[in-house]
């Protein structure tokens, strides 16, 4: 019939704005090595999708950086993103010794060196300082802590036990008698270089002893402090001489030069006769009283 007619609606934008936040964010630490990041905020249904991966609506990190997180609900979506930061850093540390353990350093001081200021310290020996003085050989660790992140470190060292005493004996250690006046003693030992101390005066590896008593050696080893001391007493034997002279006693017409001569001595004997004359004999032509020193 020709007619028409028009109808007419209104259709509005009704789309909800969409707000995502995100929960969770702070510091990883060794003590809290995780986090757990939740996007809240989206009406039942939403879906998600985080950067890197994830769909949940939480998201566990355990590293450090920025995270976003995009919910879509229906054709609209909303964005958001959160800082995770990191202190978890393991302090790096060392150990330092003054010495080993010797003689001469019965006691060694143990530093320890860190690479951060503010960390709290434990030895094995029981010391919470930066320090540890210990009096033997073996291993001993410290472990630094960092109280604020939890993280720590331990390290460990090694002091020696250098305390080895000497051996030492004497050798020549024989009497002196009327032939051997004079005796060598000798200090053997197994230090190279060591020093030698003979009845507390500094010597050589060897004394030459005249007279008898009691002698000591103490040696000590130069590169740890050690020593060691030894004693032997040199005895003085005299044989019993008995001179005897001979060859006569009275001159005479017939008889006007005497041969003195002495008898019972040993080989190596010496003489000194009352004119100073040091032969084993002597010519004598005139009376008198003769006397002769051996030796």
């Amino acid at each position: 019939n020709g007619c028409t007619s028009t109808a007419t609606v209104s259709v509005s934008d009704n789309k909800e704005t969409l707000n995502v936040t995100i929960n969770g964010a702070g510091q990883l630490t060794c003590a809290n090595n995780s986090l757990v990041l939740t996007a809240s905020g989206m009406p039942a249904g939403t879906t998600y999708a985080w950067s890197g991966e994830g769909t949940s609506s939480t998201k566990m990190v355990t590293t450090g950086g920025g995270y976003m997180v995009t919910a879509t609900y229906g054709v609209c979506s909303a964005t958001n993103s959160a800082s995770v930061t990191s202190d978890n850093n393991v302090p790096a540390i060392g150990i330092n010794k003054s010495n080993d353990i010797t003689c001469s350093v019965p006691n060694v001081t143990l530093s320890v060196t860190a690479s951060k200021a503010g960390l709290s310290y434990s030895w094995s020996t029981g010391s919470t300082q930066t320090t540890a003085v210990v009096s033997a050989g073996g291993t001993y660790t410290v472990t630094a802590t960092d109280a604020g992140s939890g993280c720590s470190a331990t390290e460990t060292i090694a002091v020696l036990n250098k305390v080895t005493t000497p051996s030492v004996s004497i050798v020549g250690a024989t009497p002196l008698n009327c032939q051997t006046r004079e005796v060598l003693l000798s200090a053997e030992t197994d230090i190279e270089n060591a020093v030698y101390k003979w009845n507390n005066e500094v010597g050589t590896s060897e004394k030459l002893v005249t007279s008898s008593g009691a002698y000591s050696v103490r040696v000590e080893d130069p590169t740890n402090g050690c020593f060691a001391s030894v004693s032997t007493e040199i005895q003085e034997v005299l044989d019993n001489i008995s001179p005897r002279i001979d060859g006569g006693t009275e001159l005479s017409c017939n008889q006007s030069t005497l041969t003195l001569y002495v008898s019972g001595m040993p080989g190596g004997s010496t003489y000194k006769w009352s004119d100073n004359s040091t032969e084993s004999t002597l010519q004598v032509t005139v009376s008198g009283e003769y006397k002769v020193t051996v030796s």
